[in-house]
């Protein structure tokens, strides 16, 4: 600490400013001139367990099959507009995730069309006015598109490197003064397109087995493109992915992290829809009982004792949910419990929301729709209180 003199001579002052300034630029602090915490000192545990409840612009900048700023409405939802993150704030939730699907808006170079990112920063940004942590992902994009995109396939690694370096590095420099509410999703449910064992996680699979081992590669040279843009992305928080974002995948013997430059700055990112038969299966189960609830119970157990205290990292589930099958009271007997084992273990949870919540054809297939994003009201207010009871 400085004390007080009578005295600060021009020379002196002139070299405290120098200092703080240098000083403020090795901790990382970024674009916000408030009272912003420097998130780039946490370690990634600390970081996680602020986090809490978070939510996903589903079905929105994800979307794709049609190039240009389009896309953002091409399956049936609004804009993302700031009265739709502040309410998001005022429901109580942390944390937004932004999923981005990149492979419609490049040329044959791989360069990101200038508007469309653009409009992903500017959704960043509104996401950020409202002081929530902001989870920034290359979605929809495992699987040829054209020449764009990429595959987990090994005799494809050299091509889907290229892609994924390329989209990686333009996201890197877009975001690299950004503060350390942003952080970076490597991957999104990296997989096997087309197989019939697509959306399966098999330890005895050896097809299962070079896949895993792809996306590996594949998360390193996400990851070295990011660290050497510099700036805070030096520093930032980056979250990693297994085969299908499966957490059995997580926890086997072939998912291995990769090597970073900075300390303690990896997450790993899983998807849960568990129990299938209850959360996700349209001609499943509609009541939670005590066989549901063990399981939950096992699958958090495997992401602590596989994951967590393997590789010594926190865990956000960035995808989870139930169903809308006419059964919200079993469905929020389902969140309690899901919520309080993950909370349990400090792994923070991310909703999926597509937006869908009703049923127009009598099938409960991808319902996971919470929130009236044109009347920004929420459709189930009972679950979304569970969720962002913190």
């Amino acid at each position: 600490m400085l004390e007080k003199s009578g005295k600060c001579t021009r020379f002196g002052k002139v070299f405290i400013c120098s200092v703080l300034v240098l000083w403020c630029g090795i901790l990382g602090f970024a674009q916000t001139a408030d009272s912003t915490p420097n998130y780039f000192t946490f370690s990634s545990f600390e970081y996680v367990a602020q986090l809490k409840s978070g939510w996903n612009l589903g079905n929105t900048l994800d979307s794709y099959g049609i190039p240009g700023l389009a896309a953002e409405t091409y399956w049936g939802l609004p804009k993302a507009t700031a009265e739709l993150f502040a309410e998001i704030k005022k429901a109580g939730f942390s944390t937004v995730r932004i999923p981005v699907s990149w492979h419609d808006h490049v040329n044959a170079e791989y360069e990101i069309e200038a508007e469309w990112m653009n409009r992903v920063k500017n959704v960043v940004d509104m996401a950020l006015d409202q002081n929530l942590f902001v989870i920034l992902n290359c979605h929809h994009d495992c699987g040829f598109f054209g020449d764009a995109g990429y595959s987990v396939k090994t005799f494809d690694i050299e091509k889907s490197e290229k892609y994924l370096t390329s989209i990686w590095q333009q996201i890197a420099a877009t975001f690299a003064a950004y503060d350390g509410r942003l952080s970076f999703e490597l991957l999104n449910e990296p997989r096997l397109v087309g197989e019939s064992f697509e959306w399966e996680w098999n330890i005895s699979s050896q097809p299962l087995i070079e896949a895993a081992r792809t996306i590996n590669e594949l998360s390193q040279c996400c990851l070295d493109a990011i660290r050497q843009s510099g700036q805070n992305n030096a520093l930032r928080f980056v979250l990693v992915t297994s085969y299908v974002a499966s957490p059995y995948a997580a926890a086997s013997t072939v998912f291995a992290l990769p090597a970073d430059t900075a300390k303690d700055k990896l997450i790993l990112s899983t998807h849960v829809y568990a129990p299938y038969r209850f959360a996700m299966d349209p001609k499943g189960i509609k009541s939670f009982g005590v066989n549901e609830r063990m399981e939950i119970e096992a699958l958090m157990d495997t992401l602590k004792n596989g994951v967590i205290d393997r590789f010594n990292v926190p865990v956000v589930i960035t995808e989870f949910g139930a169903v809308n099958k006419n059964n919200l009271n079993d469905r929020c007997k389902w969140l309690e419990c899901f919520l309080a084992n993950a909370r349990n273990y400090g792994i923070a949870t991310v909703v999926w929301d597509n937006g869908n919540a009703y049923s127009k054809n009598g099938s409960s297939e991808e319902l996971f729709g919470l929130l009236d994003r044109n009347k920004l009201k929420w459709h189930f207010n009972k679950y979304t209180k569970i969720m962002t009871a913190q």
